[in-house]
């Protein structure tokens, strides 16, 4: 469904342009989940690293981000947790640090859309 986008005050005045529409359009295709990054922004002007995560760790890297749930509903509990660990265990999780500045967002974007393409060429390997 199409969503409204919030933006903090720096990043609206970054991406913002005259007359540009704020709703993101509807997406009616199916499109596979390829990888999930997990960002990490530095405040220091760190480096940009994109570490793959081993799979042992990817469950509870990928749920630290889950939506909020409800722990007294234990149905919805133990649905949200076997999604997450079939998740976790077919796509590839990385990290991705970064620093918190606009410079930086190109090569951020570019390095994303490279380990993506590595992983769109790589054999699935089981239990890797």
């Amino acid at each position: 469904l199409p969503f409204r986008i919030r933006l903090r005050p720096a990043s609206q005045a970054f991406f913002d342009e005259p007359g540009a529409s704020h709703v993101a359009p509807a997406r009616q295709d199916f499109v596979p989940l390829l990888a999930i990054f997990v960002l990490l922004p530095e405040t220091s002007a760190a480096a940009l690293t994109i570490t793959r995560v081993p799979r042992r760790s990817a469950f509870s890297a990928v749920l630290t981000h889950a939506h909020c749930f409800d722990e007294c509903d234990q149905t919805e509990t133990s649905r949200l947790v076997r999604h997450y660990l079939h998740i976790a265990e077919r796509v590839p999780v990385f990290t991705v640090r970064y620093g918190l500045d606009f410079a930086g967002l190109a090569p951020l974007v570019d390095a994303v859309l490279a380990q993506v393409r590595d992983v769109t060429r790589a054999p699935v390997v089981s239990g890797e």
